[in-house]
């Protein structure tokens, strides 16, 4: 029989560990299955019997349009990889390689065979393939043969045949065969794809051609077709139309077209669309206070800046690297307006795993304002923006702690504007040798310059009075600045003390070492540090050793008082008493952090000086601490919402953080996100298993308002773990439910329903009412997302029967106003009005702030829908001055962009648009992709109502690109339409009508009653310039 064949492959599969493999098939299998189904090619029905391990072979049914395979599918895969890729550890995320082909499939008792079957391999193992893959920074190359092309591709113009390249894929039994290969996906995003295909030619030309001239001279370079598609509408006969599907009638799609060109142009006002803001970070460490020597290194950095984009300051650990490179930085940083980067590569931490790459690339661009979301999964990806975004800018960078070459040079930005300052223990060679790195080599220091810094902290007096003592105090201190300075320190604080004392006690001390070492130079630190703690009173030692359990890389006086079972006065002077003996750093208020050399040094301490009993029950009165300062935070949050019960405190166990206001929750939430996340981990690690998953229930309030999703999903995947190890299925079905709302809040319906449907069967099983009704009302809502209403209203109506017989006021209140936005979704209005003023109501008398911004703001929706601006305004400022009050971004955005819309219907464009750029800036900063596809799809509507085509369209093209790479169909399809608006309106009449006739097939693929009256002429409509934010069930 005949067959289309897509086979595919993952790049760099055998390189991995079983362990990764088993979890890359997962999410091959996982992205195929999405990718084919949004393509409109069922999953189901396709033979995928065919595994090949590192990949399949896929038979399509035969009823499937060949089309589908290079039109829809490539699209549909690349989103469903990218999101799975967002989900996925690093060493679990894939990028494919694809083939496509067409023939007679054979088929006998050990599966499938024939030329068809053979060719589609050699294709996809074809060098030119992987080579274009690996040359770009997409997550998938895809090769078809040549008949496929001819007879699919190339006839249809809507599939951009400029888009491919013929290349040659050797056989056996001829020396080469004819095969195209499409451009990558990240390039066809580019404005001129003749250009872009410049970029991986190199890769063609290499592997891809065949031998012989006339061989080389079939190469085609898109130049004819781009010639053909400059021609001006009125110049093009009818059947050359790129904007009409083959066979169509001109005149029957015109008058498809007619009804949504009739635009009503809004008054002309001089509207101005702001450019966006650089962010310039500054991110350095403080200046080390009293910085002395290092002349010759600090004029060789001078010269390097003008020279070379990279200088690597390396030597042994304790020789002030970082020091010289953040002193040296602070000196140049106003050369460096742009920006000044920090970021510690954490290459020897003694408690953590180097940074890698694509955490390093995920910090470094969010710290220069690219939002979360929009940071691809793919690795090449990520270098490629961060470089696209430094470009032109002057930056500085400085990458402490660096472990080796290739963790710091995917962070290289290769531009002459920048400059980057790396530190490392190692000397990286292989960033000299390829990148054009310097080298700045680092020793100890000079003995004037030792001796200098040693009389600069315990004073010139005493170091004349005692000049041999100060000079041997450096030697012992192996003229390493760390060691000089805790030794100086001490001197200084204790003025009474000579020199003549401090350099017996040294002395001893590194006699005692000496022994017991191997002679590393790593030897006079040690005897510093050693020196140094033995010197302490008992109990500031006690505390310096415990220190090296802390989880989370800065440490509080309340959680070191609970590390240690101090009272925090008592832990606020042995801190203090710590810090100034320069055993750990001051780092804010209240706030410490150990150098990595002292955290090292305190966990070995530990190690021999507690028994494991106690190390045990320190790491759990921190833990401990944690989780009730967590639980008491979340109470401010969200007092209305169930907890995980907690046992009562005993009077031994150490008081919690207490918090006075809702502000001081969040200030302490935002501040110890880092150590909370990390105590999960800990406490996992450490066989508590209720900590690790009653820790990530009280943060879920938190991670709601903020929206840090990554955190969100690791956290309680740790505590899912934790549950089934605890073999409760109270505190599993919580955590499903709360995975379910983070899945819910990226868009990913399909898999919070998912979710949801496990909870709510556990829920059932165990008798949990409360809980089967919150997983109800969550599920009610991703069922309504997905356009399921009547669904979703059962789902509601079941919920608030629940909540009613418990007497739950909380829950009642949250599903009336979900039950509002069921109705409104029906466009029955007045039933959404009556439920949403009951849940108003219930808000009020709770005290429940949330709920009762998010549902002002959706009787302003209605408001609007209904034609009284005034009192959606209205309805809207209270909503905003509630979101703004409890620090709620997601809402604030929300509010704003609704605000623009009803500024936009009274045609007031300036003020529309102001608040749909107030509103694009939160929706960037949270990383919440869909409303930032929303809000610029809008602000290209409202400068299109200004006149303002140009700004319109670059708005309009930005808002497409995000929304097909989110999948958002819809608005995908919306902002097509208003594209096409925008461009008859400039009298691009062909793409205009090329815009309608994709937005019109989208329209069509949905089959949703009203979808093709969205926004018809820039008309509003409640379904897309509204996003309704719920309020979720937290247990």
């Amino acid at each position: 029989m005949h067959r289309a064949i897509v086979a595919v492959d993952v790049e760099g599969f055998s390189s991995r560990t079983d362990l990764h493999q088993s979890a890359v098939r997962r999410n091959l299998y996982e992205s195929l299955e999405q990718g084919f189904n949004e393509a409109g090619i069922p999953w189901q029905a396709c033979d995928t019997s065919q595994d090949r391990g590192d990949g399949v072979l896929v038979l399509v049914p035969p009823d499937i349009a060949h089309t589908n395979l290079v039109d829809q599918l490539p699209h549909r895969l690349a989103a469903a990889l990218r999101r799975n890729n967002a989900i996925y550890a690093v060493e679990a995320q894939i990028r494919l390689r694809v083939a496509v082909h067409v023939g007679k499939i054979d088929f006998d008792d050990r599966g499938i065979a024939g030329h068809t079957v053979n060719f589609t391999c050699r294709m996809l193992d074809a060098p030119v393939l992987k080579a274009v893959l690996a040359a770009s920074r997409g997550v998938f190359s895809l090769m078809v043969s040549d008949w496929f092309y001819r007879q699919v591709v190339e006839p249809d113009p809507a599939i951009r045949p400029d888009t491919y390249r013929e290349v040659f894929v050797g056989v056996k039994e001829e020396s080469a065969t004819a095969a195209w290969i499409r451009l990558p996906e990240d390039l066809l995003k580019t404005a001129d794809p003749g250009q872009a295909m410049a970029d991986v030619d190199v890769e063609i030309r290499r592997y891809g051609l065949p031998t012989g001239p006339a061989a080389a001279s079939t190469l085609h370079d898109g130049e004819g077709l781009r010639e053909h598609w400059d021609f001006r509408p009125a110049e093009l006969p009818a059947a050359d139309y790129p904007a009409l599907p083959s066979g169509q009638p001109r005149q029957r799609l015109i008058d498809r077209l007619q009804p949504l060109v009739r635009t009503v142009v809004g008054r002309v006002v001089p509207a101005k669309s702001p450019r966006a803001e650089w962010h310039s970070p500054r991110e350095l460490p403080h200046d080390v206070p009293g910085f002395s020597g290092r002349t010759a290194e600090l004029e060789r950095l001078d010269a390097l800046r003008a020279a070379v984009g990279v200088a690597v300051i390396d030597g042994p650990a304790g020789v002030g690297k970082t020091a010289l490179a953040v002193h040296w930085a602070h000196q140049v940083a106003a050369d460096f307006p742009d920006g000044q980067l920090y970021l510690n590569l954490r290459g020897f931490d003694p408690h953590q795993r180097p940074m890698s790459q694509a955490d390093a690339l995920r910090k470094l661009l969010g710290a220069l304002g690219v939002n979360a979301q929009r940071i691809p999964a793919d690795l090449d990806e990520q270098t490629r923006l961060f470089r696209s975004v430094v470009t032109g800018q002057r930056v500085l960078i400085v990458l402490d702690n660096a472990r080796t070459a290739e963790q710091v040079r995917r962070l290289l930005p290769g531009h002459s504007t920048c400059f980057v300052v790396v530190t490392s223990r190692n000397r990286l060679e292989g960033l000299i040798a390829w990148d054009g790195a310097v080298r700045v080599n680092l020793d100890v220091l000079p003995q004037p310059d030792a001796i200098a810094l040693v009389t600069d902290i315990v004073g010139e007096a005493r170091a004349a009075a005692e000049p041999d003592a100060c000079a041997e105090l450096a030697r012992l201190c192996g003229y390493m600045p760390l060691a000089l300075r805790i030794v100086a320190e001490r001197g200084a604080v204790h003025e009474s003390l000579r020199l003549a004392d401090m350099v017996r006690g040294l002395s001893a001390e590194h006699d005692r070492l000496d022994q017991l070492s191997n002679g590393d130079e790593a030897t006079a630190v040690r005897t510093v540090f050693s020196w140094s703690y033995n010197a302490l009173q008992p109990d500031a030692a006690r505390l310096f050793r415990l220190l090296g359990l802390h989880p989370g890389p800065e440490v509080s006086i309340a959680a070191a008082g609970a590390l240690a079972g101090l009272v925090p006065g008592k832990a606020r002077q042995l801190l203090d008493t710590l810090a100034g003996a320069h055993m750990l750093e001051e780092v804010g208020r209240d706030r410490y952090r150990l150098h990595d050399l002292l955290r090292m040094y305190a966990a070995e301490c530990a190690m021999d000086a507690e028994s494991e009993q106690d190390r045990d029950e320190a790491v759990r009165r921190v833990l401990s601490w944690y989780l009730y300062s967590a639980d008491a935070a979340a109470r401010l949050l969200a007092p209305q919402r169930r907890r995980a019960a907690l046992p009562q405190l005993t009077d031994g166990q150490q008081q919690p953080e207490a918090f006075a206001t809702y502000h001081e929750a969040l200030t302490w939430f935002k501040a110890e996100r880092a150590n909370l996340v990390a105590a999960t981990r800990q406490a996992e690690q450490a066989g508590e298993y209720a900590v690790a998953w009653k820790l990530p229930a009280a943060l879920l309030g938190f991670f709601n308002l903020r929206k840090h999703w990554a955190d969100w999903i690791s956290v309680h995947k740790i505590a899912l773990q934790a549950a089934r190890e605890l073999a409760d299925p109270y505190a599993e079905a919580w955590t499903l439910n709360s995975l379910g709302i983070a899945y819910y809040d990226l868009r990913w319906f399909t898999k919070a329903a998912e979710y949801f449907q496990r909870a709510l069967q556990i829920r059932r099983e165990i008798g949990d009412r409360y809980g089967e009704g919150s997983t109800l009302d969550n599920l009610g809502n991703t069922l309504r997302k997905l356009r399921h209403f009547d669904e979703s209203i059962e789902c509601y109506q079941r919920a608030l029967e629940l909540f009613r017989e418990i007497s739950d006021r909380y829950g009642e209140g949250s599903t009336l106003r979900n039950l509002g936005g069921a109705y409104r979704g029906l466009r029955r209005l007045d039933e959404a009005v009556d439920h949403y003023r009951q849940a108003l109501q219930i808000w009020r008398e709770l005290g429940e702030r949330y709920g009762e911004g998010n549902t002002l703001s959706n009787l302003g929706d209605i408001h609007r829908k209904l034609g009284r601006s005034e009192q959606a305004i209205e309805c809207y400022e209270k909503a905003l001055r509630i979101c703004r009050e409890i620090d709620n971004r997601y809402g604030e955005g929300a509010v704003l962009d609704n605000l623009g819309d009803v500024y936009e219907d009274l045609e007031r464009h300036e003020e529309a648009i102001r608040y749909y750029n107030q509103a694009l800036r939160i929706s960037q900063e949270i990383g919440d992709n869909f409303a930032e596809g929303n809000t610029l799809d809008n602000l290209g509507c409202a400068n299109y109502h200004a006149r303002d085509f140009e700004s319109a369209e670059q708005y309009l093209r930005k808002a497409l690109v995000l929304r097909q790479e989110i999948n958002d169909r819809r608005g995908e399809a919306i902002t097509f339409h208003h594209l096409g608006v925008v461009c008859y309106a400039g009298g691009d009449l062909v793409e205009g009508h090329e815009n309608w006739r994709r937005a019109l097939e989208i329209f069509d693929e949905l089959t949703e009653p009203h979808s093709i009256q969205i926004r018809v002429g820039f008309d509003s409509d409640d379904d897309h310039g509204e996003e309704d934010r719920e309020a979720p069930f937290f247990a």
